[in-house]
Parts: C-alpha cells; sequence; structure tokens
C-alpha cells in the first residue's frame, strides 16, 4: 500500500481514517476501532494532520456507539468536542454532539441545543437523519 510504503506519516493517517471508515461501514468495528486509534496516535507522534483529531475522535465516537459500548463512546466524543472546539471544527463537533445525544449523555447542559444550533450550522443532513433515526 502507497501510504505504507511513502513513509509519510500524513498518508498514513488518511489511509488509516479510509480504512477505519470502510470497516465501520462493514460493521467491523474492532478494525474501525483499531485503524482510527492508530491513526490518531500516528497523527499525534509525528505532530502531522491533527486537523483530523476532532474528526478521528468523532468517528471513534460513533464507531464504539454502533458497537453499543456507550462509555467509551461517551468518551471519545467529550475528548471529540474538546478537540472541536480548540480547532474550530463545527462538523466534527456536530458528529459528536449527535453521538453523545444518542448515548444519551447527560453531563451537558443545553447539548441538545447546541446540538440542534450545529446541525442548522453546518447542513450536516446525514447526521440530522443519523439523530432523527437512532443512528441510521
Amino acid at each position: 500500500d502507497y501510504a505504507e510504503r511513502s513513509g509519510l506519516p500524513y498518508l498514513r493517517a488518511r489511509a488509516l481514517v479510509c480504512k477505519g471508515l470502510a470497516a465501520s461501514t462493514g460493521g467491523d468495528f474492532a478494525a474501525a476501532v483499531g485503524y482510527f486509534s492508530e491513526a490518531l496516535d500516528g497523527a499525534r507522534l509525528a505532530k502531522t494532520g491533527l486537523e483530523l483529531e476532532a474528526r478521528l475522535l468523532a468517528h471513534l465516537a460513533d464507531t464504539y456507539l454502533r458497537a453499543d459500548n456507550r462509555d467509551l463512546a461517551i468518551a471519545a466524543a467529550r475528548d471529540a468536542m474538546d478537540a472541536a472546539r480548540r480547532r474550530t471544527d463545527r462538523l466534527a463537533e456536530c458528529h459528536a454532539s449527535v453521538v453523545s445525544l444518542l448515548a444519551k449523555r447527560t453531563d451537558i447542559p443545553d447539548l441538545a441545543d447546541r446540538t440542534a444550533a450545529l446541525l442548522k450550522d453546518t447542513g450536516a443532513a446525514v447526521l440530522q437523519s443519523m439523530l432523527s433515526n437512532g443512528l441510521g
């Protein structure tokens, strides 16, 4: 695989994100968690691709939720929201907020209102559908 052979940490992180998305979509949540975690660790270690951090964490939270691991989903969503706010990545914050609502997170006042505002601002119809349908 080119990303592996290139030795470029950024390409490797991007490739792992794609593998994670494919695995999660296919229902292989354990593999998806592995790919997302490896991408996140590599990006942090190499200090490259950190603009992906919030989205990676949101995908990780989503995958944990789909795997029915509510506690890990909430923890990853919390980290994703923090990273998203630091980087002003409203789409990642929106994704993590939707996961938090679906995981029935109760420790954030006005989470539903903030999520609704983010859905409106981002126009993220897929996330709205996920929230409306319970995951989709």
